[in-house]
C-alpha cells in the first residue's frame, strides 16, 4: 500500500495552500473532503439571476505580507476595494472595518484581558478551592505569549505601513476557482469521502479509515478545526457542535442603490449580522438592472418578523440604498458549519497524537500569518 507523506482532512483555503506548499516541497500529498465542493466554509453556488456566487462570504483583512504568501501559493493578486468595508453601530456611527485606532485598541484590550486572567490565576493559587474562580483557568501563559507576539509583530508594527483591507482581483468566486486549479496544477490527490477514524501516532504514522471501508496510510495527518472525526489516540473524544448560518439573497433595482460596499458588519443588530455584495461581477455590468446582496441573519428567517422591511431599513441605514428601495427576497441558504467546539488546548501548530490541527478562521490573512508552515 502507498504511504503518503501528508494527508490533509478538510479543504478550507488554508488546507489547500498547505497542500500546495507540501507538494512543491516534493512531498506526496492528498486532500480528503467529504463535501462535493472544496473550500470549507467558502462555498459557491450557482444562482440563475446572478451566476456563481459565494454563499458564505468572508473578509480578508489587513495583515502585512500575508497577501504575498497567498499570491505565491495560488497565483492570485489582491487590491484595495474601491469602497472600504465598514462596521455600523445602532447609534448610526460608521467606521472602517480595520483602522489604526481599532488595532491599537485591540492590543490594549488583549493585554488588559490577560492581566485579569493572570490575577485570577494568582488568586486561585493562594486561596482554598471553595473560593476559587473558574473563569480564567483554561487560559495559559503560552497562549498569552503567542497572541501578544502575533498582535505586536503583525498588527502594531505594520501600522507604519498601513494599507487597509484588500480583496482578490476578480472577486472571491475567482479566488475559489484558483484554489481548485491549484490542486490539479500541483499534482495533489483529492479524495471525496468521509473520514471515519484515525489510528496511529506521530512515530508510526497514521491509518485513515474512509467511509468506503478502504484505508490510507500517511506519515503525518493535518486536520482542519471544523472536521469532526474519531482519533483513537486522544483519551477523550472530540465532539464538534453544529452551528447554522442563515443567508438570504436579496436584490433591488440598480437605480435604487447608493454606495455599494463589499462588506457591511452590524455588530449590534438583533437580526442582521452582515451584508455583502453577493456578486462583484454583476456590479460592474452597466446593463445589469439589479444589485444583489447576500445577507447573513442571526436567526432563522421564519423567526424574524417583517424580514423584508428590516432588510430595507438596514440597507437605507448603511446608505447602500436610497430612501424608498423595493427589495425582493430570493433564495434562502442555510449553511451548517462545524465549529465552536475546540478546547483552547487545540491551538495553532499543536501536534496531538500525530494530528496537526489547522486552525482555519474566517479572517484568511490572519490564518496565513499564524501558520508557520505557510510562511517558511
Amino acid at each position: 500500500m502507498v504511504i503518503f507523506d501528508r494527508i490533509i482532512i478538510g479543504s478550507s483555503p488554508i488546507a489547500v495552500m498547505l497542500a500546495v506548499k507540501f507538494s512543491r516541497a516534493g512531498l506526496s500529498t492528498v486532500i480528503i473532503e467529504a463535501e462535493t465542493e472544496i473550500g470549507g466554509a467558502w462555498k459557491i453556488k450557482y444562482i440563475p439571476e446572478v451566476g456563481f456566487t459565494e454563499t458564505a462570504c468572508h473578509l480578508i483583512e489587513f495583515y502585512g505580507n500575508a497577501y504575498d504568501v497567498i499570491s505565491d501559493l495560488i497565483g492570485i493578486q489582491f487590491k484595495e476595494p474601491e469602497v472600504q468595508p465598514i462596521k455600523i453601530l445602532e447609534n448610526g456611527k460608521q467606521f472602517p472595518y480595520t483602522s489604526r485606532k481599532s488595532i491599537v485598541f485591540e492590543f490594549i484590550q488583549l493585554l488588559l484581558f490577560y492581566c485579569t486572567v493572570f490575577l485570577i490565576r494568582a488568586f486561585n493559587a493562594c486561596v482554598p478551592s471553595s473560593l476559587k474562580f473558574k473563569k480564567g483557568e483554561r487560559f495559559s501563559l503560552f497562549s498569552l505569549r503567542e497572541k501578544v507576539w502575533f498582535s505586536f509583530r503583525y498588527r502594531l508594527l505594520n501600522l507604519f505601513n498601513f494599507n487597509g483591507i484588500k480583496e482578490p482581483v476578480g472577486g472571491y468566486v475567482t479566488f475559489l476557482q484558483k484554489l481548485k486549479d491549484s490542486i490539479e496544477e500541483n499534482d495533489i490527490g483529492l479524495v471525496s469521502e468521509k473520514v471515519i477514524s484515525i489510528r496511529g501516532n506521530h512515530l508510526s504514522g497514521q491509518k485513515i479509515l474512509l467511509s468506503s471501508g478502504r484505508e490510507l496510510l500517511t506519515k503525518k495527518t493535518y486536520i482542519t478545526e471544523s472536521v469532526s472525526i474519531l482519533n483513537e489516540n486522544i483519551s477523550r473524544p472530540k465532539f464538534a457542535t453544529s452551528k447554522e448560518y442563515w443567508h438570504v439573497l436579496a436584490s433591488m433595482l440598480k437605480s435604487q442603490a447608493s454606495v455599494i460596499r463589499p462588506y457591511i458588519h452590524f455588530p449590534q443588530n438583533k437580526y442582521i449580522h452582515r451584508i455583502t455584495a453577493s456578486s462583484h461581477k454583476s456590479l460592474i455590468k452597466e446593463d445589469h438592472l439589479r444589485i444583489y446582496f447576500l445577507i447573513q441573519l442571526r436567526k432563522h428567517p421564519n423567526d424574524i418578523p417583517y424580514l423584508k422591511l428590516k432588510i430595507e431599513e438596514a440597507l437605507k441605514f448603511c446608505k447602500a440604498a436610497h430612501e424608498n428601495p423595493n427589495v425582493i427576497l430570493h433564495e434562502v441558504f442555510i449553511e451548517e458549519f462545524i465549529g465552536d467546539s475546540k478546547n483552547s488546548q487545540y491551538s495553532y501548530g499543536e501536534d496531538i497524537g500525530g494530528l496537526h490541527i489547522i486552525k482555519t478562521v474566517g479572517d484568511l490573512a490572519k490564518a496565513v500569518i499564524v501558520n508557520s508552515e505557510l510562511r517558511e
